[in-house]
C-alpha cells in the first residue's frame, strides 16, 4: 500500500558514505537499500521550508537522525498508524512526514531533526517469509517464546543474520574481524583465525595447560579481542602458553550457551587444564563448562529446582554432562570480561529496539562500527516494528533476567554437590562512570535501562553474579573511555588478565575478593559471637534483618536465591513453610556494625521470625535482656522494626526495662512507615526479585504473600489508609484478605515509650524519597515523599519518642553499615552523645513526589541483593577503581594553595582571618563584591571571584555561612556543595574552547582548596566536623553536577584542606584519617555519603609560608572549643573625667562593696562625687565578655549583662553545700551564660575556658544542661572542661622538670588550733604516693604522722631535686597579698605560688587539695583561681585545685582515677574527664566533689610517653615523627636489654615509612636521640651527623656532646665482644677514626663552653665536666695496645672529674668524688703519681659523700644516690688490692640499688663502669713488672659485671 507523503525540506541525493554503507549492508548482510529521499531538515521551522510530496510504499524505512545524531528507525506505516490520532500530523489527508516524526513518541518525539532518509529494504524472500510467519502468530496474541513455529522461524532469521565467511574468503581484504565457520581454532600472536587452523570433528585440543577465548554476542574471536593484537601482554602470554592458545568460534544469536558449550567440550582431552578469557555472552559459556568440569551439573536436580526449564535445555545439560563424565578436565583460571552473567536489561526490550540501540551506540563509539554495525542494522531492519521479544531467539534469551537460563545459572554451584565450586574466576566488570555520552545514551534509550551503572550494554551488577563459588575476585574499571565493546583496547585491562592468568595467587594481583554468599556470611557473623566481659550490647535487627534455617536439615532459605529456586518462595519463607529458625542478623548489613562494637562492648545479637507478629519477638528479647549474666551496663542498638520490638518489650517487662542503661535506634518507625504498603501490593523492587527466583508467582502474587507476615501491617502509620479495611475492600477483590487481617494486627504503632525507659539516642536517615503520603488511584497505592528521610522511615517517625537525636546521610538499610557512622554509633552507646554525627536536622525539599517503581526492570539477584532490598539498602558493591574524591591536607599559606580556595563569610559579618587574606590576594575583589551587594550571606549561596590568569590560587569562592551563631554541618556542606559545583561549572566553561567535538571525551578532573569552613563563631565546628561537613559538601557538589548533563563533562575528584598553622594541619589530617575509618595508609579508601568512594594522604604537605605551631596561645586541639570569658566595667553614660581614675582603678581589681556601692560608702551620699568610690557609681557596672575563638583565630563577642549578686547568691548554694538539689547546677548555668551560647557549650565536645582573673571565681565546672527529658545533667561530667589564662604577659618559661620523681606532701602539723589535722588530706596522699610509686616513679613522701614541725624538711625536699609531680593535701589560706596566700606547712609558713617559682626546674603538673572538709577557713574559690593563676604564669603545664570543700572519699577517688589516666599516657583534658565521670556516676550519695576541682593548662599535655605498639598510627607529618622518636628514646630508658631490639626495629620501621624529605633537622636529631638510647651508635652517629648539617637543627652544643659521646660508645662496641655481638676485633681503622672524631668534637665543644661570655651555671657546669670525664674513660677503654695513650686518657679522665668535685663545692657530690679516687687510683696502678686527696682527707670525702648520697635518698630518692655506697665499697676493695672479700657485699649493694627504682638505662651505665673497670685492670696488668694482685682485681671486677648482667 502507497502513501502520499509530505515532505518539507531540501531533498538531496545520498552522500558517497552513504551509499558505500548500502552497499556493505547489500553485500554483507543481504540487505538491498533502494533511498527515494535524503531530506535535509537542520534549518526547517514549522513554517518554513520547500514543500514537495512523494509516494512512499508502507514498508518503506523512514530512518531519521536528529542534531544528537541519534538514528531512529520506523516505516510509513508504523508511523502512520502511531500518528492515526494526531492532525497535525496530516495535511489534506496526506501524511506530513516531519510533523509526524517529531511527534511520535516511539522516534523520541520533540526531537531537533538533522535528517530524514526514506528508502526501501528488501530482504531476501525466504526471510521475509519467517519474518511474516512470526507477526501473525504475534498478532494472535500467541506466546512466541513458547510456540515451535515460532522459535524454528527466529532461528532461521538468525541463522542468517549470522553467516560466517566462507573459507574461500578468509583473508580477503575487510573479512578480518567478521565470523568464520564455527570451530575451536588454534591461534597465535597474530590472532587471526585461518581455516587451516580449525579443529576437525574430534580432535582435541593440546594436552597441558591452554588457553581458551569465548567471544561474545554479535561478534567474532577476531571482532571481540582484536584490541588484544601486537600487544606485548598479548605477546607474552601467547608465549607463557608455548603456542597452547585457542579459540571458540560460535553462534551467538541461533544457539544457546548451552550449545556452545557442548560444542567445546567434544574437542577436549580426558585431562585439558584449561584457562579462559571471555568477552559478553561469551562469559555464559564459559560458566556451564566450568559447572561441567567441577561435576557440578545435575540436570534432574536442576529441572526439579525450576520446573520452567524446557526439555531441550535438560538434554543439552545431560549431554553436556556426559561429555565430560569421568574426565578430569578442569578450569584453573577464568578471566571472565562483562558477562551478562545474571542478564542484562537490554535483551528484555523488543528486538528491533534492542538492535536500534546498540546500532547507535556502535556508532558513536569510534574504531567499534565494521561489520557489527552491519548485522545490528541488519536486525533492527530485519525485526523493525515487529512486537518479538528476544526470548524467541535462543541466544538472547539466555541473556534474558528472566529467562530459565539464568535462573539455573545464578541457582548453580552452592550446596548442591558437597565441595563446592572453584575455577579460579577473575571479574572484569566497568561501568562507563557518567562519560559525556552517559546521559545522551541514557535519555536517547530510557526505556532500556533501570539503573546507571552498565557498560552500555550489560548492567555492571549482572557481571559479578553467576553461578556461586566458593570464591571470586574482581576487578573493576570505570571511566569516559571503557565501554561493552573496548574493554581490551585499554592498558590496565589487558594488564589486570594478564596478572589473573600468571599470578600464583589472587592476593599478588589487583583483584578484590567479590561479596561473600550467604552461608560464608553467616559463619562469619556466628565467629563474632561470645566475645566475654565488659558492658553488653544487644543488636536488634530490622525486619527481615534475620536469617532463617530449616529447622529439619538447617539449610538456610533467607536469604538464599538458590533455595527459593528450588523450592519456592512459600517453602522457604511462606508464612506457613515448614518449621524454621532465627538463625542470626544478616551479615552484608549488621557485620560492621557488630565488629565495630565488639572492639569495646560484648555483642549479643538478637534475631527472631520477622513473619510472625513483633510482639512475639518482644516476649524473646525481654527474655534475654532478663537472661544476661553481667553486672555491667546493658545497652540496645534496634535498627528499624527492631526499635518497635524494643518498645513493647520495655512496656511489658519493667524488669527488663530496669536493666538496660541506654538505647540506640537506627532509623526506627516510632509513629509507622508507608514503605510496607509497597510489600503488600507486590509493587516493589523486592517483589519483582522474588518473582525471577519463584516464576510461578506474579509480583502481585508476592505482595499477597507479604501480606500475611504479621509486621508487614504493623508498622503501618496509625493513620494510614492502608490501616483502613475499607480501602483494600474497596479497590479490588484481589485486596480482600488484607481487609481481613487488618482486623486481627497487633496495635503496637500507638504505643510509647514508658516514661521510666532509658535514654533514646534516635540516628535518622536522610536524602532518599521516603513514603510518607498514600493516594488510593483505581485499584492502585500510590506513594508519594519528600526526600526527608531515609526511603523507608521519614525523619518525624525516626525521632519520635527519643531524647536526642542525630542524622547521617544513608539509605534504610546502610544506616548500621555506614562506615564514616561506625565511630559516631559507638560514641552514643558508651558516652550518650557524639561530636561524629550532625546533631541539626538536615534542610530537605518541600515539595513531595510521587515514588514510582520501573518495573520489569530487574537482574536475577544474589544473596545481598536480596538482602539490601529488604532492608532498604542503596549501596552498591564496593568496587576498587571507581573515581572518587581524593582529600590531602597541606600546611602554608592559602596563597600558595593548588585550587580556587573556598572561604565561609556569616551574614552581616566583617571579614577576618583567611577571609580577609584572600581578599587581600585577589587585590580587593572581595571587597568590592561586598560593596555591591553581591557578598552571599545565606546558606547555600555562594560567589567565585577570579584572579589573574596565573595567579595561584587561581580564585576565591566565598560560601555564605547564614546568622552567627547558627552554624551546622548539614549548612556547611549546603554552602560548599554550591560553591564547589561554581568552581566545577567554571572550570568546564573556560575549557569549554578546547573540548573535542566528537566522540566520547575525557572527563575533565576539578579540584578545590579550603580553610576549615564553620569553625569561626560562637558555636564553630570542631575540626572533625569541619572536615566530615566539607568532604560531603564537595560529594554533594557532585552528585548536582551527576543530575544534570555536566555528569560526564566534569568531577571535582581533588579536596584540599589549607592552614597556616602546622598544629591544626595536622590535626585536620587526622580527622580526615578517622573520617575514612582511623586509616593513615596511602590510598585507604571508603564510601561515603552513600555514594562517593573518598581516599586520604597519608602525610601532610607543606607549602610556602607556613607558620610552626598553633594560632592563638589560647588555642589548643580542634576537639576542645575554646571560649573566652573577661569582666569588663561598663557605665550606663559616658563616665566623666572625675570617674575615669577610679574605672581604670575598678578595671585593674580594686575592690568595693558591690557593683553599685563603694565599700565604706553609706545612706544617701552613695551618688555623690565623695567617698571611695567614683561618682556615679550606681550607673557603673562589671560585667563579663563571652568571646567564641574559632579555629583560624576569628573571634565572636558578646557583652553579657547579668544580675551579679543573684549569681553570686546562687554560686553560694552550690558550693556550700555538699549534696544541693541538680537543679541548682542548671539555675546557674542559666543566669550564668549567654543564650547564644547555650547550644554550643551543651553540644561541643570538649570546652577550653581562657578566663582572666575575675572570670577565674566562678564555678563553670557545675553548670548543667537539661536534657530532653529534663534530666539536669552537668556539663563537665560528659564533655571535657579545662580552664586557660588569657594570655596577657608575665609568663614564664622555666626549664622543665624531666625524669620520673614525685614529691607528695599530705597533712603537715601546723601546730595552732586554727587548723587541726587532716586524716583525709593523709588518705589521699599516701594513696597518691603508692599509685605513684607502683608506675616505677621515685617517690618524696612527706606524710608527717607526728605533730612536729615538718616545714623545713619540706621547704628543703623542695627546692634538692627536681619532680614532674607535685602533689599536697594540706590545709590551704587565702589572703590578698599573694606571699600570705597558699598551702599552709607549719606553724606561721605558707609555701605560696610565689615560692614555687623559685624552683631551678618547674614542674609540669601540681595538684593542690586545700579543700578536704575543715581545711578552709576562707574563701576557697579565690584561694584555687589565685594559686593556679600564679602557677600556670610561672610555667607549670597543668594545675588541678578543688575550688570548695569536697568529700574525702571522693577526692581521694578523683586523684586516683586522675594518675591513673594520665599514666597511662592521657592528655590532661581527658584524664580530668574521666576522673569526673567516675566520681559523678559511681558514688550513689551524690556529691559535688567532681566539680570542685579547677584545672588549668594546657588540655593536650601528658605527663608520660606512649608505649609504641603495633595499634599506634603512623606518623603523618615532620612534627609528629620527631616526636615518636622522642617517645621511644624515653621508654627505652625503663626497657630491660632484651626489649631494647624491637624498639630499635620500631625506630627502623618509622624511618623507612617517612617520605625522604623528612629524614632531616628535627627528626633527624630525634632519630639520633633514640638510636643512642637502644644502643645502636652507629645509626645514631649518622643521624647526628645528618643534624648537625641542617642549619636549623636544634641545640648545637648537644648535639656536639652526644656525638662526642657516642663516637667513644661506638669505638668501645668495635673492641668489646662482651658488649656487643659485633665482632670482638673490630676494625682498628674504624676505632682510630672514631676516636679521633671524638676528640675533634671535645675540642670544640670546649672552644662553645669557652666562648659562652657568662658562666655556666653550676649544675650545669658539673654535668659538663663529668661528661668529659665519662667520655675520656671510654677512650682509655677503646685503646688496646697503647700504654701511655690509656694513660694519657686516665690522666684526662681524673682531672676532669676533679674538677666536676670541685665545681660542687661545699657540697659533697659523692659521684664525681668517687670517680675523681678511682681514675687516681688506677693512675697508681699504672705507675703514675696520686694527685688528687689521699689517706685521711680522701676517707673524709668518701665518708662525706656517702653520707651526702643517703641523706639525699632518704629526701630525694635517686639511683644515682643509692649506688653510692657499693660505689664506695667498689672503690676500698680495689685500693686495699683484695676485692675478692668485697665481691659478694658490692654484689649485694649494687643489686639492692637496682632492685628500687630503676631504668635499663641507669643499669646498663653500672654495668658497663664495672666492664671498664676490668678491661683497663686487665691491660694493666699485662704490662712489665705489674702488680700481681691487678688480674685477681680484674677478674673480681668481671665477677660482679656478670652477676649484675645476668639479672639486668
Amino acid at each position: 500500500m502507497a502513501e502520499r507523503i509530505i515532505v518539507r525540506g531540501s531533498v538531496s541525493e545520498p552522500t558517497e558514505e552513504r551509499r558505500q554503507r548500502d552497499e556493505d549492508l547489500a553485500f554483507e548482510g543481504g540487505i538491498e537499500v533502494q533511498v527515494k529521499a535524503v531530506i535535509d531538515v537542520s534549518a526547517l521551522g514549522r513554517d518554513r521550508g520547500d514543500v514537495q510530496t512523494m509516494d512512499l510504499d508502507d514498508d518503506d524505512v523512514i530512518e531519521s537522525r536528529d542534531a544528537d545524531d541519534w538514528v531512529s528507525f520506523t516505516t510509513v506505516k508504523a508511523l502512520r498508524d502511531r500518528t492515526s490520532g494526531d492532525r497535525s500530523a496530516r495535511v489534506d489527508g496526506s501524511l506530513d512526514l516531519i510533523s509526524a516524526l517529531t511527534t511520535d513518541p516511539h522516534t523520541r518525539g520533540g526531537r531537533d531533526l538533522k535528517e530524514v532518509t526514506a528508502y526501501a529494504a528488501k530482504l531476501p524472500a525466504n526471510i521475509l517469509d519467517e519474518l511474516n510467519i512470526l507477526e501473525r502468530l504475534a498478532e494472535k496474541a500467541i506466546d512466541l517464546a513458547a510456540d515451535p513455529a515460532a522459535r524454528l522461524a527466529a532461528r532461521k532469521v538468525v541463522d542468517w543474520l549470522e553467516r560466517p565467511v566462507p573459507d574461500s574468503r578468509v583473508g580477503e581484504d575487510k573479512t578480518y574481524g567478521k565470523p568464520k565457520i564455527p570451530g575451536v581454532y588454534r591461534i597465535g600472536e597474530d590472532l587471526e583465525l585461518l581455516p587451516a587452523n580449525r579443529l576437525e570433528p574430534g580432535q582435541m585440543i593440546d594436552e597441558g595447560r591452554s588457553l581458551l577465548l569465548l567471544h561474545g554476542t554479535f561478534s567474532s574471536t577476531e571482532g571481540a579481542f582484536s584490541a588484544l593484537r601486537g600487544t606485548n601482554e598479548w605477546g607474552d602470554l601467547v608465549a607463557q602458553y608455548e603456542g597452547r592458545v585457542f579459540s571458540l568460534e560460535h553462534k551467538t544469536l541461533s544457539a544457546s550457551p548451552l550449545e556452545n558449550a557442548l560444542d567445546l567440550a567434544t574437542h577436549l582431552p580426558h585431562n585439558a587444564k584449561l584457562d579462559l578469557i571471555s568477552h559478553s555472552r561469551g562469559g555464559l559459556v564459559g560458566e556451564f563448562l566450568g559447572l561441567a568440569a567441577a561435576g557440578m551439573l545435575e540436570p534432574s536436580l536442576h529441572q526439579r529446582k525450576d520446573p520452567t526449564i524446557q526439555a531441550d535445555e535438560v538434554r543439552l545439560l545431560e549431554e553436556l554432562k556426559g561429555a565430560l563424565a569421568g574426565s578430569s578436565v578442569a578450569v584453573n583460571r577464568y578471566v571472565r570480561v562483562a558477562s551478562p552473567a545474571s542478564g542484562t536489561i537490554l535483551a528484555s526490550s523488543r528486538i528491533d529496539e534492542v538492535g536500534g540501540f546498540l546500532f547507535n551506540v556502535v556508532e558513536k563509539i569510534p574504531n567499534v562500527a565494521g561489520w557489527i554495525f552491519t548485522v545490528l542494522k541488519s536486525l533492527t531492519l530485519a525485526f523493525l516494528n515487529q512486537r518479538t521479544k528476544p526470548d524467541v531467539i535462543p541466544g538472547l534469551e539466555a541473556m534474558m533476567p528472566t529467562s530459565a537460563f539464568i535462573r539455573l545459572l545464578n541457582a548453580s554451584g552452592s550446596d548442591d554437590i558437597a565441595g563446592g565450586f572453584d575455577d579460579g574466576l577473575g571479574v572484569i566488570a566497568g561501568d562507563v562512570d557518567k562519560s559525556r555520552w552517559f546521559k545522551w545514551f541514557l535519555e536517547k534509550g530510557a526505556d532500556l535501562f533501570y539503573g546507571e551503572e552498565h557498560d552500555y550494554v550489560v548492567d555492571t551488577l549482572s557481571m559479578y553474579q553467576g553461578a556461586q563459588r566458593r570464591r571470586a575476585w574482581v576487578s573493576f574499571h570505570p571511566g569516559p573511555k571503557v565501554n561493552h565493546f573496548t574493554y581490551f583496547s585499554e592498558a590496565d585491562t589487558r594488564d589486570r588478565v594478564k596478572q589473573w592468568l600468571t599470578a600464583e595467587r589472587p592476593t599478588q594481583t589487583e583483584f578484590k575478593p567479590l561479596d561473600r554468599e550467604p552461608a560464608e556470611l553467616e559463619q562469619a557473623m556466628k565467629k563474632r559471637r561470645g566475645a566475654e566481659g565488659g558492658p553488653v550490647v544487644v543488636v536488634v535487627p530490622d525486619f527481615m534483618g534475620s536469617s532463617l534455617r530449616a529447622s529439619s536439615d538447617q539449610t538456610l532459605t533467607w536469604p538464599n536465591p538458590a533455595h527459593i529456586v528450588e523450592f519456592g518462595l512459600g517453602k522457604s519463607i511462606g508464612k506457613t513453610a515448614p518449621r524454621l529458625t532465627a538463625e542470626g542478623v544478616l551479615e552484608a548489613t549488621y557485620g560492621d556494625l557488630v565488629a565495630r562494637l565488639q572492639s569495646e562492648f560484648r555483642v549479643v545479637t538478637q534475631p527472631y521470625d520477622w513473619r510472625f507478629s513483633l510482639e512475639k519477638a518482644a516476649e524473646t528479647l525481654a527474655e534475654t535482656i532478663l537472661n544476661l549474666e553481667t553486672s555491667e551496663p546493658v545497652f540496645v542498638v534496634a535498627h528499624g522494626a527492631g526499635g518497635l520490638v524494643l518498645r513493647h518489650a520495655l512496656n511489658e517487662s519493667e524488669a527488663a526495662r530496669e536493666r538496660v542503661a541506654r538505647i540506640l535506634l537506627l532509623g526506627c518507625p516510632g509513629l509507622g512507615t508507608e514503605y510496607p504498603l509497597q510489600w503488600a501490593t507486590g509493587t516493589g523492587d523486592l517483589a519483582e526479585k522474588l518473582a525471577l527466583l519463584d516464576p510461578a508467582k506474579t509480583p502481585p502474587e508476592i505482595g499477597r504473600a507479604f501480606r500475611a507476615y504479621d509486621p508487614v501491617l504493623e508498622l503501618l502509620p496509625a493513620q494510614s489508609v492502608g490501616r483502613n479495611p475499607d480501602t483494600w475492600a474497596d479497590m479490588d477483590i484481589r485486596w480482600k484478605d488484607a481487609a481481613e487481617r487488618l482486623r486481627t494486627t497487633a496495635d503496637i504503632i500507638n504505643e510509647s515509650w514508658p516514661k521510666t525507659s532509658p535514654p533514646r539516642i534516635a540516628v535518622a536517615g536522610y536524602g532518599f524519597p521516603t513514603p510518607s503520603i498514600v493516594e488510593q488511584v483505581g485499584a492502585e497505592l500510590q506513594l508519594q515523599g519528600r526526600d526527608d528521610g531515609d526511603g523507608t522511615v521519614t525523619i518525624d517517625s525516626a525521632v519520635a519518642g527519643s531524647t536526642s537525636q542525630y542524622f547521617v546521610r544513608a539509605a534504610h538499610g546502610n544506616l548500621p553499615s555506614r562506615a564514616d557512622a561506625l565511630d559516631g554509633y559507638v560514641d552514643l552507646v558508651r558516652d550518650g552523645r557524639t561530636n561524629r554525627l550532625e546533631s541539626s536536622r538536615p534542610l530537605g525539599t518541600e515539595e513531595a513526589q510521587v515514588i514510582a517503581h520501573a518495573r520489569g526492570r530487574q537482574l536475577f539477584p544474589s544473596a545481598v541483593d536480596l538482602e539490601r532490598s529488604a532492608l532498604g539498602g542503596r549501596l552498591r558493591r564496593v568496587r576498587p577503581g571507581k573515581p572518587g574524591l581524593r582529600v590531602e591536607v597541606v600546611h602554608g599559606d592559602l596563597r600558595f594553595a593548588d585550587h580556587a580556595v573556598l572561604v565561609g563569610h556569616y551574614k552581616g559579618s566583617t571579614m577576618e582571618g583567611a577571609e580577609k587574606a584572600l581578599d587581600k590576594h585577589l587585590d580587593g575583589r572581595l571587597t568590592e563584591r561586598d560593596v555591591l551587594g553581591l557578598y552571599p550571606g545565606d546558606v547555600g549561596k555562594a560567589e567565585i571571584v577570579f584572579g589573574e590568569p596565573d595567579d595561584r590560587p587561581p580564585a576565591g569562592v566565598v560560601v555564605g555561612m547564614g546568622e552567627i551563631g547558627s552554624i551546622t554541618r548539614a549548612k556547611v556542606t549546603a554552602s560548599v556543595a554550591e560553591g564547589a559545583a561554581r568552581v566545577a561549572v567554571a572550570e568546564l566553561d573556560r575549557r569549554e574552547k578546547r573540548r573535542a567535538q566528537s566522540g566520547p571525551e575525557e572527563r575533565i578532573s576539578v579540584g578545590v582548596s579550603t580553610v576549615l569552613i564553620g569553625t569561626n563563631g560562637p558555636s564553630g565546628l570542631s575540626i572533625d566536623d569541619a572536615v566530615v561537613a566539607i568532604t560531603a559538601g564537595v560529594v554533594d557538589a557532585n552528585r548536582l553536577l551527576a543530575d544534570t548533563s555536566l555528569s560526564g563533562a566534569v568531577h571535582i575528584d581533588q579536596l584540599q584542606f589549607v592552614d597556616l598553622y602546622e598544629d591544626v594541619a595536622i590535626e585536620t589530617l587526622h580527622a580526615a584519617h578517622r573520617m575514612v575509618g582511623d586509616s593513615a595508609r596511602e590510598g585507604a579508601t571508603a564510601t561515603l555519603f552513600g555514594s562517593e568512594p573518598v581516599s586520604v594522604a597519608r602525610y601532610l604537605r607543606t607549602l610556602e609560608g607556613g607558620r610552626r605551631g598553633q594560632p592563638l596561645p589560647e588555642y589548643n586541639r580542634g576537639d576542645w572549643r575554646p571560649i573566652m570569658v573577661e569582666s569588663v566595667i561598663r557605665c550606663e553614660e559616658d563616665p566623666c573625667r572625675e570617674c575615669e581614675a577610679k574605672l581604670r582603678e575598678l578595671e585593674r581589681g580594686t575592690t568595693y562593696g558591690d557593683d553599685s556601692e563603694p565599700s565604706g560608702a553609706g545612706g544617701d551620699d552613695a551618688g555623690s562625687t565623695g567617698g571611695s568610690g567614683p561618682p556615679a557609681l550606681a550607673k557603673v557596672h562589671k560585667d563579663l565578655t563571652f568571646t567564641s575563638i574559632g579555629l583560624a583565630a576569628r573571634a565572636e563577642r558578646l557583652v553579657h549583662a547579668w544580675q551579679r549578686d543573684l549569681v553570686e547568691e546562687v554560686i553560694e548554694k552550690v558550693v556550700g553545700v555538699p549534696n544541693p538539689d541538680d537543679q541548682v547546677y542548671n539555675t546557674l548555668y542559666e543566669l550564668l551564660v549567654p543564650n547564644y551560647l547555650k547550644g554550643a557549650t551543651s553540644d561541643a565536645d570538649n570546652i577550653l575556658l581562657i578566663l582572666d582573673s575575675e572570670a577565674t571565681r566562678y564555678p563553670w565546672e557545675m553548670l548543667a544542661t537539661r536534657t530532653a527529658t529534663g534530666e539536669v545533667l552537668p556539663i563537665a561530667t560528659r564533655s571535657g572542661v579545662v580552664r586557660r589564662l588569657i594570655s596577657e604577659g608575665g609568663f614564664r618559661e622555666p626549664k622543665r622538670s624531666i625524669g620520673s620523681k614525685a614529691l607528695v606532701i599530705g597533712d603537715p602539723p601546723v601546730g595552732t588550733q586554727q587548723y587541726g589535722r587532716l586524716p583525709g588530706a593523709r588518705n589521699e596522699a599516701n594513696r597518691v604516693a603508692n599509685l605513684l610509686t607502683a608506675r616505677r616513679f621515685e617517690v618524696t613522701s612527706l606524710i608527717p604522722e607526728d605533730d612536729a614541725d615538718h616545714s623545713l624538711e619540706i621547704l628543703n625536699a623542695l627546692f634538692s631535686d627536681e619532680y614532674r609531680i607535685i602533689h599536697i593535701a594540706a590545709h590551704g589560706v587565702f589572703d590578698e597579698d599573694p606571699e600570705r596566700s597558699g598551702v599552709v606547712i607549719g606553724p606561721n609558713t605558707v609555701l605560696s605560688a610565689l615560692s614555687l617559682r623559685q624552683l631551678n626546674s618547674v614542674p609540669p603538673l601540681v595538684f593542690l587539695n586545700c579543700c578536704h572538709l575543715g581545711a578552709m577557713d576562707t574563701d576557697s574559690r579565690q584561694f584555687a583561681a589565685s594559686v593556679s593563676e600564679q602557677l600556670i604564669r610561672d610555667g607549670v603545664r597543668a594545675v588541678v585545685a578543688a575550688g570548695w570543700a569536697v568529700d574525702d572519699e571522693a577526692a581521694a577517688e578523683f586523684a586516683k582515677v586522675f594518675y591513673e589516666e594520665m599514666l597511662r599516657g592521657r592528655p590532661f583534658g581527658e584524664a580530668v574527664k574521666l576522673a569526673r565521670r567516675k566520681i559523678y556516676y559511681g558514688f550513689e550519695a551524690r556529691n559535688n566533689t567532681w566539680g570542685a576541682y579547677q584545672c588549668y593548662g594546657d588540655p593536650g599535655f601528658k605527663l608520660v610517653a606512649r608505649r609504641p605498639d603495633g595499634d599506634e598510627k603512623p606518623p603523618i607529618a615532620p612534627k609528629e615523627l620527631a616526636d615518636r622518636l622522642t617517645e621511644i628514646a624515653e621508654w627505652a630508658a625503663d626497657t630491660q636489654s632484651a626489649g631494647l631490639a624491637d624498639l630499635a626495629t620500631k625506630i627502623d620501621e618509622l624511618l623507612d615509612d617517612a617520605p625522604a624529605e623528612w629524614h632531616r633537622s628535627a627528626a633527624n636529631y630525634a632519630a639520633g636521640a633514640a638510636y643512642g638510647a637502644v644502643g645502636d651508635f652507629e645509626k645514631a652517629i649518622k643521624r647526628y651527623e645528618a643534624a648537625l648539617k641542617d642549619n636549623d637543627a636544634e641545640a648545637p652544643i648537644k648535639l656536639v656532646e652526644q656525638l662526642a659521646n657516642l663516637a667513644g660508645r661506638r669505638a668501645i662496641r668495635l673492641t668489646e665482644d662482651q658488649v656487643s655481638v659485633e665482632a670482638a676485633a673490630g676494625d682498628p681503622d674504624e676505632v682510630a677514626k672514631l676516636i679521633q672524631r671524638a676528640k675533634q668534637r671535645l675540642d670544640l665543644l670546649l672552644q662553645l663552653t669557652e666562648s659562652v661570655e657568662r658562666p655556666l651555671p653550676m649544675t650545669e657546669n658539673v654535668e659538663r665536666l663529668r661528661l668529659m670525664g665519662a667520655h675520656h674513660k671510654r677512650l682509655a677503654q677503646a685503646n688496646r695496645s697503647n700504654l701511655t695513650a690509656l694513660k694519657q686518657e686516665l690522666g684526662e679522665a681524673r682531672d676532669y672529674y676533679a674538677k666536676a668535685r670541685n665545681a660542687a663545692l661545699p657540697a659533697v657530690d659523692p659521684d664525681t668524688t668517687i670517680n675523681a679516687a678511682l681514675l687516681d687510683l688506677l693512675l697508681v696502678f699504672a705507675g703514675k703519681e696520686a694527685t688528687g686527696p689521699s689517706g685521711a682527707d680522701l676517707e673524709k670525702l668518701i665518708h662525706d659523700g656517702l653520707s651526702e648520697a643517703q641523706q639525699r635518698v632518704n629526701t630525694k630518692p635517686s639511683f644515682w644516690n643509692r649506688v653510692a655506697a657499693p660505689d664506695a665499697e667498689l672503690f676500698r676493695g680495689l685500693r686495699e688490692r683484695d676485692l675478692d672479700a668485697h665481691t659478694d657485699e658490692v654484689t649485694e649493694l649494687y643489686q639492692r640499688a637496682f632492685d628500687k627504682r630503676s631504668t635499663a638505662r641507669e643499669r646498663r651505665s653500672v654495668i658497663d663502669h664495672l666492664w671498664f673497670l676490668k678491661v683497663i685492670l686487665e691491660r694493666l696488668a699485662a704490662r712489665r713488672n705489674a702488680d700481681p694482685k691487678l688480674e685477681e682485681l680484674s677478674r673480681a671486677c668481671g665477677e660482679i659485671h656478670g652477676n649484675l648482667s645476668a639479672q639486668a
